[in-house]
């Protein structure tokens, strides 16, 4: 019996040997499984990194070649700065997956970089990215298993944006020595958007408007918007409704849901103009009988009229469409300035008779019924396409004019301020619904807009009008069923660049 019992402490002993050796080398498989599980974490962090970086190259260059050599520069530094080859005893870090970007339609020219992948929804892109490093092993050694492949993917969207870039380019501007610091930081700002997938347009507007850029891709190719920028000048009233219509006519035109839509809105100064259309005397019914009051050869005339130097009349009588750069006319520096073709007897260079031009027997326009086709500003508007909304002047949340008070007709000088400050009230209506309506235009998957305010910009009368317009937080007017937007104030030009660089990044974030 002792026999046997010592026989079975000798099998105890022996199974302990086993169990104690099977545990001590689980517990280094652990220990190797645990570093490259940490490895991975680490290379996880790196790859995350490429693809948001990565995304950025679709900003550089014109063609697809240009930003596919972009995107794999990009990729390359972020992996190298953020997992070097060594960095927790790793070796051979590499791409197995070379950051790809995919699209539901692509170019059948386009380089590798770019992959077509039809279950994506129209408006978004990915890139798509895999890396891998070599980590070496402890015990897992004794097993012959001498070092581990370690894999990490990332992949980030983005969506693509229509932006239409509108430009107040007073004459305000041109005085306070801002206007260089203007086209230089909108200039700066077309770089960050994709030249092939996004598309941009550009508006100025002074007294009157014009699309300078029709909303597309390939705004780059030849440094073509930046140079519309550059033969801008700086003059004119600040005619904010009639640039923000044809911003939201782009939009209206391009008619795609599936991307992000933005109006960028640049001013140093609150609306002094407004466009219409007017009822006017004719020859045959000209002011109190009078051969040398004013007229036009029809009854109704689609024009602009302004304020100038402060609510100080209602004056001029413009085209509103302003033609492309550099602007026709002087006005008010010079003896013209696109007075309304087919109208007589208006006095240059002010055209401060506009009240005798206006039938005073017929009631102020209370809204405006916009139009945009290829007469109305939209050069790419053909075969019959029309695009129409309409914007309440009166009433409104700035008070306004009374359409129908003779005081509007009045040629008093006494009463010229009166008429002036109404005229800037009724501006700023129009402005403020014109940006709402376009802010809750579901059609085209409303827009997001982002208002910058320079200078004089700042003063309470017109912030309040600039944080109505982009929908934001802050604004008394926030309604938080349409997009927010955010007004941005750069209270001088050395802090323009910044405010076009917030915007963007806004919008950047918009499309992740």
């Amino acid at each position: 019996m002792a026999y046997q019992r010592l026989k079975r402490k000798g099998q105890a002993i022996l199974l302990v040997a086993l169990l104690l050796g099977f545990l001590v080398s689980l517990a280094g498989l652990s220990v190797d499984l645990v570093f490259a599980y940490a490895v991975r974490h680490y290379l996880g962090i790196a790859i995350d990194s490429v693809a948001l970086s990565g995304m950025r190259g679709l900003s550089s260059g014109s063609t697809f070649t240009e930003q596919a050599d972009s995107i794999n520069r990009i990729a390359n530094l972020m992996l190298e700065s953020n997992f070097p080859d060594g960095y927790l005893l790793s070796s051979n870090v590499r791409f197995s997956s070379p950051p790809t970007i995919y699209g539901p339609t692509i170019p059948a020219d386009a380089p590798p970089t770019f992959v077509q992948d039809t279950n994506l929804a129209l408006g978004i892109r990915e890139l798509r990215v895999t890396g891998e490093v070599v980590v070496p092993t402890f015990f897992a050694r004794a097993f012959g298993l001498k070092d581990l492949t370690v894999r990490s993917s990332a992949v980030t969207s983005r969506q693509d944006t229509n932006v239409m870039l509108v430009l107040d380019r007073s004459r305000s501007l041109f005085n306070a020595n801002a206007w260089d610091d203007v086209q230089q930081a909108a200039t700066t700002f077309l770089d960050f958007f994709d030249n092939n997938g996004d598309r941009l347009g550009l508006v100025s507007f002074g007294t009157g408007a014009n699309v300078d850029v029709s909303l597309r891709s390939g705004f780059k190719d030849g440094s073509y918007a930046a140079s519309q920028i550059e033969k801008m000048e700086s003059q004119g009233g600040t005619n904010s409704p009639l640039g923000l219509w044809l911003a939201y006519g782009e939009l209206l035109r391009i008619n795609d849901p599936n991307s992000l839509n933005v109006i960028v809105f640049f001013t140093d100064g609150q609306p002094t103009a407004m466009p219409n259309r007017w009822n006017v005397h004719t020859w045959g019914n000209k002011r109190n009988g009078s051969s040398s009051s004013p007229y036009c050869n029809s009854g109704q005339k689609d024009a602009v009229i302004q304020t100038y130097g402060g609510p100080t009349n209602m004056l001029g009588f413009n085209k509103w469409i302003a033609g492309p750069p550099e602007v026709e006319g002087k006005y008010p520096w010079g003896a013209d300035f696109d007075i309304e073709p087919g109208c007589s007897n208006l006095a240059t260079p002010y055209v401060d008779n506009v009240e005798l031009l206006l039938n005073n027997s017929i009631c102020l326009p209370s809204q405006w019924s916009a139009e945009y086709d290829d007469d109305h500003g939209c050069e790419d508007c053909t075969g019959g396409e029309s695009y129409t909304r309409t914007f309440d002047i009166v009433p409104g949340p700035y008070g306004g004019y009374n359409p129908c008070s003779s005081s509007m007709f009045s040629t008093s000088s006494s009463g010229a301020n009166a008429r002036g400050a109404r005229w800037m009230e009724s501006a700023r209506n129009l402005t403020a619904d014109i940006a709402a309506k376009a802010n809750a235009d579901t059609s085209i998957g409303a827009v997001t807009i982002y208002s910058l305010g320079l200078g004089v910009a700042g003063l309470t009368e017109n912030e309040d009008l600039l944080l109505r317009v982009a929908n934001d937080k802050d604004s008394s007017a926030f309604d938080n069923t349409r997009p927010e937007g955010e007004y941005i104030f750069a209270p001088d030009v050395d802090d323009l660049a910044k405010a076009f660089d917030k915007v963007r990044g806004n919008v950047i974030r918009l499309t992740r």
